[in-house]
């Protein structure tokens, strides 16, 4: 919890001393996108499959600098994947069970975009962050690579809709029998800018 105060805290100041420099439309980005992640997972017998997950994030972000069509920041996300597998597998006494559990992450990172004709942007990002996916497991580190497209409703407008392709990889081992595989997200959502 005080990593999180801490990192609210750090983005707050960075909000302020950045509104204090610049009054240009633009500076800070507040968004929700619904995700739809694909794990791939490989069953006893040596079948794959994947499970798709519904999950939603929570982003926000601040403009660091501007040159021409560039825009530079740095962003804060709140992800929360729901029914994620985390044992298949396993024996609760009686039954052998698959474990589902909300999986929450929160990280933090850069993005750059380039904007096109005032018209829309294409950006990439890359985040760091953190992750418990059940109450006997390690806490993980995790790495998201993200690339997409974020389209105003018009060229002064304070709404945009937004969507882009996430990559994930945790690190960390874990205990025997959990799982937490690579997985990729598919993310739409919108968002107000001022």
């Amino acid at each position: 919890m005080r990593k999180l105060l801490f990192t609210l805290t750090i983005l707050a100041a960075l909000v302020a001393s950045t509104l204090a420099q610049d009054k240009a439309k633009d500076t800070v980005r507040l968004s929700a996108v619904y995700n739809r992640t694909d794990f791939p997972l490989v069953r006893s017998g040596g079948y794959e499959v994947t499970e798709n997950v519904n999950g939603f994030t929570v982003e926000a972000d601040v403009a660091v600098f501007r040159a021409g069509g560039l825009r530079g920041s740095l962003a804060y996300n709140f992800n929360r994947k729901l029914g994620q597998e985390v044992y298949p597998s396993y024996f609760d006494g009686m039954n052998v069970v698959d474990l589902y559990r909300d999986v929450n992450t929160h990280s933090g990172g850069a993005q750059l975009e380039y904007v096109i004709k005032d018209a829309f942007g294409l950006f990439g990002g890359l985040f760091y962050g953190t992750r418990k996916i059940h109450e006997d497991a390690p806490r993980q580190t995790v790495r998201n690579f993200r690339v997409g497209v974020i389209v105003p409703f018009h060229k002064k407008s304070p709404f945009f809709v937004k969507g882009y392709v996430d990559f994930e990889k945790p690190y960390g081992s874990l205990p025997m029998g959990f799982v937490n595989p690579d997985s990729r997200s598919l993310g739409v959502g919108a968002g107000f800018r001022f």
